[in-house]
C-alpha cells in the first residue's frame, strides 16, 4: 500500500458543491461514459453568454465539448472533440483577445516548447499555433495526464492575460503586449523543494518528492495590483510588482505561516492543504486561512486595509489571530457565506484521529465517521470557539486494490455552492444512500435543515459521485452535473441534473 492511500481516504472524504431547498423538478440526462474523467469545466466557451460543459478524458487525453442550446438543454453527444497531443503537460482555458472584448475562452497548452493555442471550440478545426515559443521545465513526451492549471492570467491588472512559465529554476513572466503576442518581462527565481513522506510504508522505505512552491495571485498587500505568491514549506512569499512596473526579483514579504513549531511527533496523516487568500471578515483587506489537515488545525491571519502588511514575517513569527484546533484531521474545508450576510463562514470536514485499532476497524468495516462543522462569522469578523453546526455521516469505504497500490475511496463528497430554491443561502447535497443525492436547505441561522427536502435518484452501481453546481440554463436555480465512478468496470460517468 503506497502512503497515498491514507492521503487519498482524508483528502477525498470531503469536497466542495453543492444543492438544497424545495428545488423545481430536474430533468436527468446522461452525457458520456468514459475510461477515465479527469476535469469538468462548465464555462461558456463559444461566447454566447451560455456555460458549456467541458470533460476531459483519459486515456486518449481528448476533451468533449457540450455546448448548451438556446433552450437550456445539452446534447447527447459531443459537439467537439479536441484531442490533446502527448507532448502537452497542463492546460488552461483563456481569452486572448483585447480588455473589453468579448472573444471566446479558447484550450492553451503547456509543452516543453512553450505554450501552444487552440482554435475556438465553436469555430473551424484547425492546427494549435505557438502562442509563446520559450524552453519550460518539461522534458520529452508526457506519459500522465494534463493537469488542468491557470499558467495565463492577468497579472498586472490591465484587462488582458499574462503568462507565467515555469523553468527548472525560475518562473518567466511573459506580458501580453498585443492580443495573443507576448514578449518575455523578468524572470523570478525559484528553488525545487523537497517534501518528505507524510506517511511510511511500514517496510522502511522512504519516498521523497521534489516540488516548486505554488503559485497565487492577489493584491494580498493591497496596492492596487495582484502580486506572485509563492507558497512553500509554511512560507508565502509575496513578491509585488516595484516602480518599474516588474514584480520583484526578491520577496517583498515572506509570511510565516507557522508561527511557532510544534514538537515533532509521529502522525500517520501530516499533510497541509494550500492556503486560501481572501477577505474573511469584510474589511476589505485580504486574509489568509492555512489549514494544516495532518494536525486539524486552521489558522486565520488577518490583513489590514490599506498598503500595510500586518502578516507575521519569517524574521517576526508571530500566533495566528486566530485558530480553529479539531480533535482530528481537516481532509477539506470551504469558506462560504452561509447565511446570507456578506460574510465568509468556515465550514469543515474532519475525521477522529486514527489509531492502529481505529484503523483496523475502518478497514473491517469499510466505514468511517466524518462530522461536517461550520463556523459562523460574527460582526467584526470573528469566529465562534466552538461550532454552531455539527453534523455526523457514517459512510462507506470502496477499496480498489492491485499487485502494486490500494486504493481508498469514499463517496462523501458534500457540495455548499448551490441556491435550489431562490432563497440567496447556501444549500448542501450528500449522497446519503448508494441510490440518492440527499438535498438538505440552508436556513437563515447559517446552518442546514435537520431532514433533506429533496432526494435526487442516481445508479446503485456507482462507488463514487462528485458533483458541480452551476445555474447553466439562467432560471436562478442551480443545476448538478455529476461525476460517477464504478470502480468494478472502472468506467467513469457524467449525467447532468437540469432545472425545468
Amino acid at each position: 500500500m503506497r502512503w497515498h492511500a491514507i492521503l487519498s481516504l482524508l483528502a477525498l472524504l470531503a469536497e466542495a458543491g453543492p444543492v438544497s431547498a424545495a428545488p423545481p423538478p430536474f430533468t436527468r440526462a446522461r452525457l458520456l461514459r468514459s475510461a477515465a474523467v479527469d476535469e469538468i469545466r462548465l464555462e461558456d466557451l463559444t461566447g454566447d453568454g451560455r456555460p458549456d460543459i467541458l470533460v476531459q478524458q483519459s486515456p486518449g487525453r481528448e476533451l468533449a465539448l457540450f455546448v448548451q442550446r438556446t433552450d437550456g438543454t445539452f446534447p447527447y453527444k459531443p459537439d467537439r472533440r479536441l484531442r490533446l497531443p502527448d507532448t502537452l503537460f497542463a492546460w488552461c482555458l483563456a481569452a486572448l483577445g483585447p480588455p473589453g472584448a468579448k472573444a471566446p475562452r479558447r484550450v492553451c497548452g503547456l509543452t516543453p516548447d512553450g505554450i501552444l493555442a487552440f482554435p475556438p471550440l465553436d469555430g473551424p478545426e484547425a492546427p494549435p499555433v505557438e502562442l509563446i515559443l520559450f524552453p519550460t521545465a518539461f522534458a520529452g513526451r508526457n506519459r500522465q495526464t494534463p493537469v488542468f492549471a491557470e499558467f495565463l492570467q492577468d497579472l498586472d491588472a490591465d484587462g488582458d492575460v499574462d503568462a507565467l512559465v515555469p523553468q527548472s529554476d525560475g518562473l518567466c513572466v511573459f506580458r501580453q503586449t498585443a492580443p495573443g503576442v507576448f514578449a518575455l518581462d523578468q524572470q523570478i527565481p525559484l528553488e525545487l523543494g523537497s517534501i518528505q513522506p507524510t506517511w511510511g510504508t511500514g517496510l522502511g522505505r522512504v519516498v521523497t518528492v521534489c516540488a516548486t512552491p505554488r503559485v497565487m495571485t492577489a493584491d494580498l498587500l493591497g496596492r492596487g495590483s495582484p502580486q506572485i505568491l509563492l507558497y512553500a514549506q509554511d512560507t508565502l512569499s509575496v513578491h509585488a510588482i516595484g516602480s518599474d512596473g516588474r514584480f520583484g526579483w526578491l520577496p517583498d514579504v515572506e509570511i510565516a505561516l507557522r508561527g511557532r513549531k510544534s514538537r515533532r511527533r509521529f502522525s500517520l496523516i501530516q499533510y497541509q492543504l494550500p492556503p486560501s487568500v481572501l477577505d474573511l471578515n469584510g474589511d476589505g483587506a485580504l486574509d489568509i486561512l492555512h489549514v494544516v489537515a495532518g494536525r486539524g488545525e486552521a489558522h486565520l491571519f488577518l490583513g489590514a486595509p490599506g498598503s500595510r502588511s500586518v502578516f507575521p514575517t519569517v524574521g517576526k513569527p508571530r500566533p495566528p489571530d486566530d485558530t480553529k484546533k479539531i480533535d482530528g484531521y481537516i481532509p477539506n474545508y470551504w469558506v462560504r457565506d452561509l447565511d446570507g450576510d456578506g460574510r465568509q463562514d468556515l465550514l469543515l470536514s474532519t475525521v477522529g484521529k486514527l489509531t492502529v485499532i481505529g484503523g483496523l476497524q475502518i478497514f473491517l468495516t469499510r466505514q468511517v465517521d466524518i462530522q461536517l462543522m461550520a463556523f459562523l462569522n460574527r460582526p467584526g469578523g470573528r469566529y465562534p470557539r466552538e461550532p454552531d453546526f455539527v453534523r455526523a455521516f457514517t459512510v462507506p469505504l470502496s477499496m480498489y486494490a492491485t499487485r502494486d497500490e490500494l486504493e481508498i475511496d469514499t463517496p462523501f463528497f458534500p457540495c455548499v455552492d448551490g441556491d435550489f430554491n431562490r432563497d440567496g443561502r447556501k444549500d448542501l447535497v450528500i449522497k446519503h444512500a448508494p441510490t440518492a443525492l440527499a438535498v438538505y436547505p440552508g436556513t437563515p441561522h447559517g446552518v442546514f435543515g435537520e431532514a433533506p427536502i429533496v432526494e435526487l435518484p442516481i445508479d446503485a452501481l456507482y462507488d463514487k459521485t462528485t458533483v458541480q453546481v452551476a445555474d447553466l440554463n439562467g432560471d436562478g436555480v442551480s443545476d448538478l452535473v455529476l461525476h460517477h465512478v464504478d470502480w468494478d468496470t472502472m468506467f467513469h460517468d457524467v449525467e447532468i441534473f437540469l432545472s425545468r
